[in-house]
């Protein structure tokens, strides 16, 4: 058993330097495997899971962690958890201001943490929205969406045309909002993100069509007001939906290979096949946990487990 686990870990190690996903045929016995491999047949690619929130300045108390980043091999950070920068309120703070005037905009806190995920190699994950609020104030709907959408144009024009003494980082995933379906981050109803995605998604593809607009960066795909009404929503006014994103913490690996398989099997059932399903932020459970467990052996294994059934799904 201990030389086959060997070959097995061999063989695990040979599929991922080789970049691609082969056809592998199992036949199982009482106690024994034997694993056939033809190299010759792809079907696919394996998808990069290394993705983080925030990073790689300002994580925990101010320290740089772009070479640990870069040793695990980190590919892109979504621009959440930053608590201030990249926040739309931060870089807009006076919402009756003129969003086509440069001096209406801030963008200091925001560009510092933009530009050290470029120069440490990594792609950006854009999140427009807002960070958690326990008592939320700019988390409530904006009064006129479409002036909300004319500002993350700019946001956009910024960090990837060079406005405002900007940048040209062809930043290509815009994600619009973060879990509206907690009134932590959302105190508006279902309808009013609806509309507030709406104005975003044609604004900023009016703006650049090769951008990847998508949303809603739900906290449960249960809930069907975000997940299924929403896609409705988008396909009834045909709106754009480039990726649809998702969270989930759970001490079972096997739940997100499941609930992925599930946003899968919803987003085929309403032809939205071209749309990525994109995993936006999990981790372990939070409730019941000793944060302790995050770095130790236990959590390392739920992590590994969980790329495992992660890589299955998209076999």
């Amino acid at each position: 058993m201990k030389k086959i686990l060997v070959i097995g870990i061999l063989l695990m190690l040979i599929l991922m330097v080789s970049g691609n996903i082969v056809n592998v045929c199992c036949s199982c016995q009482s106690k024994t495997r034997s694993i056939y491999v033809d190299c010759s047949i792809e079907i696919g690619e394996i998808k990069s899971l290394q993705g983080v929130n925030c990073g790689p300045t300002g994580v925990g108390r101010g320290v740089d962690v772009t070479e640990q980043y870069q040793d695990i091999g980190i590919e892109m950070i979504r621009t959440h958890d930053f608590y201030g920068p990249t926040d739309v309120h931060e870089i807009f703070p006076d919402w009756d201001a003129d969003p086509e005037n440069e001096s209406s905009y801030n963008f200091t806190s925001s560009d510092e943490k933009i530009t050290p995920i470029i120069e440490g190699g990594f792609q950006v994950f854009y999140r427009l929205g807002e960070s958690w609020e326990k008592d939320p104030v700019h988390n409530n709907p904006p009064s006129d969406p479409w002036k909300w959408a004319n500002i993350c144009r700019h946001i956009v024009m910024h960090y990837n045309d060079g406005w405002a003494n900007g940048y040209h980082y062809n930043i290509t995933y815009w994600e619009i909002w973060n879990e509206p379906d907690l009134t932590h981050f959302w105190t508006g109803s279902p309808e009013q993100y609806y509309e507030l995605y709406k104005a975003t998604a044609v604004t900023l593809k009016e703006y650049d069509n090769s951008l990847k607009i998508g949303a809603p960066a739900i906290a449960w795909i249960g809930n069907l007001d975000y997940s299924t009404k929403f896609i409705e929503y988008v396909i009834e006014n045909s709106l754009p939906l480039d990726f649809f994103s998702w969270h989930l913490y759970d001490t079972n690996p096997r739940t997100f290979y499941l609930f992925s398989s599930r946003v899968e099997k919803t987003l085929h059932g309403f032809g939205l096949n071209e749309t990525e399903n994109i995993l936006s932020e999990w981790n372990t459970a939070l409730a019941g946990i000793d944060p302790e467990e995050y770095g130790n052996a236990k959590g390392g294994s739920i992590h590994s487990l969980c790329y495992d059934f992660f890589a299955r799904c998209w076999m």
